[in-house]
């Protein structure tokens, strides 16, 4: 019993220790941002994807299923992030070792945005977020990326 009590008197101090997180995400912002670069495409959907920067690499997967006849373009941003992540664009998922990748955004690491133009000839497509190591190890960052999509209907005669 006295470990009982012991216990939740010692709880509120589990919770009084507040870790700040500097969160740098304006997703809003950001869609609306990724909205205005579609042009001619019509929007079809959107996904936000918030990131803590921490001590190891980290890889987050997204798959975004095509449908035959229609053109797309996907709108990456990514201002609202306090580091540079790298996105990766595959054909298959990470769980296959002979996927082929489609993109890479390594190549432009002062953008923060990023179109890509996929072929319909691909029924899915594998979106890999590859997020470095903090660089600021005093403090836990938190950002965003903003994935746009975008189609454009294509009429087979």
């Amino acid at each position: 019993m006295k470990k009982l009590i012991s216990i939740l008197l010692s709880l509120p101090l589990l919770f009084s220790f507040q870790t700040d997180v500097n969160d740098m995400c304006n997703d809003k912002e950001a869609k609306t941002k990724a909205i205005k670069l579609l042009g001619e495409y019509s929007y079809s959907s959107s996904k936000t994807s918030s990131f803590f920067f921490v001590n190891n690499e980290q890889i987050r997967e997204i798959e975004v299923n095509l449908f035959e006849g229609e053109d797309y373009r996907f709108i990456f941003n990514n201002e609202f992030l306090p580091q540079n992540v790298e996105v990766r664009i595959y054909d298959k998922s990470k769980e296959n070792k002979f996927r082929k990748m489609l993109f890479t955004s390594k190549d432009q690491p002062s953008q923060t945005s990023f179109i890509f133009e996929p072929s319909w000839k691909y029924k899915d497509i594998y979106i890999n977020y590859v997020v470095p190591p903090a660089t600021d190890s005093e403090q836990i960052n938190k950002g965003c990326a903003v994935f746009v999509v975008g189609y454009k209907l294509n009429f087979i005669n």
